[in-house]
């Protein structure tokens, strides 16, 4: 009995480890001695799980950002609504920047292509959501889709190809 519990619990931790930080799941995987398949899945799940999750968790915040930050600010600083509704502005940082570049470049397509491998699933997903919440069957078919393919590559990369003696080499 306590076998299964430990295998489930590999999955379980591989599946909420794909859904933040997905690039490396299958590296950590590998690591928890999971064979491809199991690998395969659990971070696909996660990853699921993950667009799911911060996709919907990302549509609440962009669309009552200003009035939180506003009631925050005006709460913990004591200033007026004015000046809490002005500094409550979104600010461009270069991580914005590159995002919106890659929106008006390559568009909803671009953004979920690059999601999982270089923005990371949360941020992907929220940005996808901000940009595009009018195309919100578009936005979830293409982060899944995007999901699929680099799951494949990545676990294929991990297990067939040894990538993960990379980074062992690197570390050590």
């Amino acid at each position: 009995m306590p076998s299964h519990s430990v295998e489930v619990g590999k999955y379980f931790l591989v599946a909420l480890f794909a859904s933040v930080k997905f690039l490396f799941s299958p590296f950590f995987a590998l690591g928890l001695k999971l064979n491809y398949f199991e690998s395969l899945i659990s971070t696909t799940l996660g990853g699921i799980a993950g667009i799911l999750c911060f996709g919907l968790i990302g549509e609440l915040l962009s669309d009552y950002w200003v009035k939180i930050v506003v009631w925050f600010l005006r709460i913990f600083t004591g200033r007026t609504p004015m000046e809490a509704r002005l500094h409550a502005r979104r600010k461009f940082k270069w991580i914005t920047r590159f995002i919106v570049k890659i929106k008006h470049r390559l568009g909803l397509v671009g953004i979920a292509l690059l999601s999982p491998c270089l923005l990371s699933l949360p941020l992907g997903a929220i940005a996808c959501m901000t940009f595009f919440s009018h195309r919100r069957k578009e936005v979830f078919i293409y982060l899944f889709l995007s999901l699929a393919f680099w799951s494949f590559v990545l676990n294929t990369g991990a297990y067939f190809f040894r990538l993960s003696a990379l980074f062992s080499k690197v570390s050590s």
